[in-house]
C-alpha cells in the first residue's frame, strides 16, 4: 500500500485534498488519503504504479481503503529514479471502475475520493510509450452503509452525483495562483481560474511545497462538472 497522508481538517461536503491539508473526518476513525506514484518498470516497457519513489521496486496492483478515503496518483513519470523514457513526463488519462473521468491531464497529481461500489482505477498515458493501461484493483471496506428504514415503497433512489474531484499543482514561478492558464487543467469543460494556494508534501520530491488547489463539483442540476 502507498504511504497515507492523515486528514487533520473540514473543508466541506465531500472534498478530501491531497497532501493531508484538508477533510472530512468519519465519526470514529479520520479519512485518509493513500499515495500511489505512476511510473514505468525497470525495463520501460508497461506503466506501473508504486508505493514510493525511492526505486523500481514494490510495485502495487491492489489496494484496501474505506469509503470516504481518497487517493492520490502522482504523475512520475518524468522522475529520473521511476520514469519513463520515451518521453518522459507525459500526459495520462485517469479512470475509475470502468469510465475514464479525466482524460489527457497534464496536472503532477490526481485525487479522487471513495464511494460505495468503486472495486478499480486505471491509469493510462495520452502520448509516448509504453501505451498499457496500469489498473489498481480496490476493496473497499465500510462507510457503505446504507439502509433506512421502512416504509417507502419506492424501488428507486435519487441521483447521487460523483463524489468531488481536487486539482493541485505546483505554486507558479511568480507566486501567484491567479497565473494558472493551462487550459489542459479545464477537464470536462470547467473554466479557468478558481485556484487558491496551499501546501501539498508530495511537492520537491516528498519534502513538500507550496500548490495551487481547486475543487470540481459535478451538479446534477447543469448535468456536467462545475468549479467547487
Amino acid at each position: 500500500m502507498g504511504l497515507k497522508s492523515r486528514v487533520v481538517g473540514l473543508v466541506g461536503a465531500s472534498t478530501l485534498i491531497l497532501g493531508g491539508a484538508v477533510g472530512i473526518a468519519a465519526p470514529a476513525q479520520a479519512a485518509s488519503t493513500t499515495y500511489w506514484y505512476l511510473g514505468c518498470n525497470a525495463g520501460n516497457t508497461a506503466l506501473v504504479f508504486y508505493p514510493s519513489t525511492a526505486s523500481k521496486t514494490g510495485a502495487g496492483s491492489s489496494m484496501t481503503a474505506a469509503v470516504g478515503d481518497s487517493v492520490g496518483i502522482v504523475n512520475s513519470t518524468g522522475n529520473p529514479v521511476i520514469g519513463c523514457t520515451s518521453p518522459p513526463g507525459y500526459a495520462l488519462d485517469y479512470g475509475v471502475n470502468s469510465t475514464w473521468v479525466s482524460t489527457n491531464n497534464s496536472s503532477y497529481s490526481w485525487t479522487y475520493q471513495f464511494s460505495t461500489g468503486d472495486s478499480s482505477l486505471m491509469v493510462r498515458a495520452t502520448g509516448g510509450t509504453p501505451t498499457n493501461t496500469a489498473t489498481m484493483t480496490v476493496t473497499l471496506t465500510g462507510g457503505g452503509g446504507g439502509g433506512g428504514g421502512g416504509g417507502s415503497s419506492s424501488s428507486s433512489s435519487a441521483p447521487v452525483a460523483p463524489a468531488n474531484l481536487l486539482q493541485q499543482v505546483g505554486l507558479p514561478a511568480d507566486g501567484k495562483c491567479t497565473s494558472i492558464t493551462d487550459t489542459t487543467l479545464n477537464w470536462a469543460g470547467v473554466t479557468s481560474g478558481g485556484w487558491a494556494s496551499s501546501w501539498a508534501q508530495w511537492m520537491n520530491g516528498g519534502k513538500g511545497g507550496a500548490v495551487c488547489n481547486r475543487t470540481l463539483v459535478y451538479s446534477l442540476g447543469l448535468s456536467k462538472w462545475i468549479l467547487g
